[in-house]
């Protein structure tokens, strides 16, 4: 988990050098740090719905104002994009479902499953 403080959230001025860069075992290391254009995310999870490809998604999430919280997390599209820019992701072990806004989805990356 990434966990900085800034007012641009793509463009961290501060990263807390003792947070672990991977929460899970399935996490991709050259994910990091890499964010794709908006219309590449969409396009992507789309195809990856329609497929019903098994993903690795890295998000940011609003903690609190100006603070921000990276991750990945693993899984399935359920939908494609709704009409609300938003998507339906099931997590890698059935548990979870999540409706992300796209704009929250920094990238997306096949699984070597």
């Amino acid at each position: 988990m990434e966990t900085y403080d800034t007012s641009y959230s793509l463009f961290p001025a501060k990263v807390d050098s003792r947070a672990s860069k991977n929460n899970s075992d399935h996490s991709k290391k050259e994910l990091f740090d890499r964010t794709m254009p908006l219309h590449q995310v969409i396009l992507f999870a789309n195809q990856a719905a329609i497929r019903k490809e098994i993903v690795c998604i890295q998000i940011e999430k609003e903690v609190s104002k100006r603070r921000f919280v990276r991750f990945n997390m693993e899984g399935v599209f359920r939908k494609s994009v709704n009409q609300n820019r938003q998507i339906i992701f099931e997590s890698s072990d059935k548990k979870t479902l999540h409706l992300l806004p796209i704009e929250c989805i920094l990238s997306i990356q096949l699984t070597s499953s």
